[in-house]
């Protein structure tokens, strides 16, 4: 009987086990949408400007002690459609996530003021110092990306969404946002 108990903890375990430690799982997703793939993504959906992209590697990535490929809380779902429908999570694992996020935060302000008809700002509602933007642009067909960071105890989580041809996500990140950081707990620490 114990070991059909063991067999069962760990078979129950598994479902959903392929997508890194501290990040959603495609269980996470909403049932209307259908996978393609999932890859485990060290960039899980940064932009173009290379201010707040610089920043992001600068200030997050590269200092979090779970930067290491094999130690990388990141993963990425590409969607079933016609319009490239990405969602992607992050966590990095940082010792002050709010100063850090901060100087990102400083990244973007510079994205905006440079190209205000690109990049924008939106309020995250529950989190008052989270960081959200979106990102518009491209040729010959338009992509739209809609990105939350989130400050959390002893990391930061980021959730993305990015999509073409309209910003209509199949999957927004203030859909997966909760259980991003719920997740996120388990991301790899030193």
């Amino acid at each position: 009987m114990l070991i059909a108990a063991g067999v069962l903890a760990v078979s129950v375990t598994a479902c959903g086990a392929d997508n890194p430690p501290g990040t959603i799982s495609e269980d996470d997703l909403p049932s209307s949408v259908d996978v393609d793939k999932m890859r485990r993504d060290s960039q899980a959906g940064q932009v173009v400007c290379p201010d707040v992209n610089n920043a992001e590697d600068n200030f997050l990535m590269a200092l979090s002690e779970n930067s290491a490929s094999d130690r990388r809380a990141a993963v990425a779902y590409d969607l079933s459609g016609s319009h490239n429908d990405i969602i992607s999570n992050s966590a990095w694992r940082v010792t002050h996530p709010k100063e850090l996020l901060d100087r990102v935060e400083a990244g973007l302000d510079e994205c905006v003021q440079a190209q205000p008809d690109v990049y924008k700002r939106f309020d995250v509602d529950g989190y008052p110092d989270a960081l959200g933007y979106t990102e518009e642009g491209g040729r010959p067909e338009t992509s739209y990306t809609r990105r939350i960071l989130v400050p959390v105890d002893d990391r930061v989580v980021i959730v993305t969404s990015t999509r073409q041809g309209g910003d209509d996500f199949a999957v927004a990140p203030e859909d997966v946002l909760k259980k991003a950081i719920a997740a996120s707990d388990e991301a790899p620490q030193a």
